[in-house]
């Protein structure tokens, strides 16, 4: 019973306890959260996970359905390779299709200035930064922080049930759907204040 719980919930027990440890991490790395200001002045959001063949796909199909200026891309993956079987079924029961995605590597992905880049976990954080170096024009966050309650570690469905591809995905949708709706709605607050400066 308990390990079907954490099969469901969490994916592995490894999944429960990175997730415990995100928690840590978070109290120990503030500057990870979003502030206002970095939604505000997001130029356009960058979704990266492992393979980009599971989480941060359907993480960019569900912000182009915001229609969100949006890319993904997977810090080990290698551009062209298709979504599994699972990955594909999981993505319709929340609403998106995956069947024609293309993963795309980091290799392959050109910063541009005022990219607001989501990962899914602490160390991909981590690598992230170590391979923008000193850029200062591009902020790193945890797309998790987004989910209800906030989740710093996604586990990676890949090769695991397909119950925790369902999690895994519905998780994924509940951040870029909240995180679209807090973009629109800072967005529109400038356009209010630039309209009340013209005036």
């Amino acid at each position: 019973m308990i390990a079907m719980f954490i099969q469901q919930k969490f994916g592995t027990w490894r999944g429960l306890v990175r997730l415990t440890l995100s928690y840590i991490q978070l109290l120990l790395n503030p500057g990870v959260r979003l502030s206002a200001d970095a939604l505000r002045n997001a130029n356009r959001l960058v979704f990266i996970c492992q393979g980009n063949i599971c989480r941060s796909a359907v993480a960019e199909r569900v912000a182009k359905l915001k229609n969100l200026r949006c890319v993904s891309i997977g810090l080990m993956a290698s551009t062209g390779q298709i979504s599994p079987p699972e990955a594909v079924q999981g993505a319709l029961q929340v609403g998106v299709d995956l069947s024609t995605h293309r993963s795309t590597e980091w290799e392959d992905y050109v910063p541009q200035s005022g990219d607001l880049l989501l990962a899914m976990e602490f160390r991909h954080v981590a690598l992230i930064r170590a391979r923008l170096g000193r850029r200062s024009d591009i902020t790193v966050s945890l797309l998790g922080l987004w989910c209800s309650p906030a989740m710093p570690h996604l586990h990676d469905p890949f090769s695991l049930s397909a119950p925790y591809f369902l999690t895994s995905f519905r998780r994924v949708r509940t951040a870029v759907e909240r995180i679209a709706a807090r973009c629109h709605q800072e967005r529109a607050r400038c356009l209010d204040s630039l309209e009340m400066h013209d005036a």
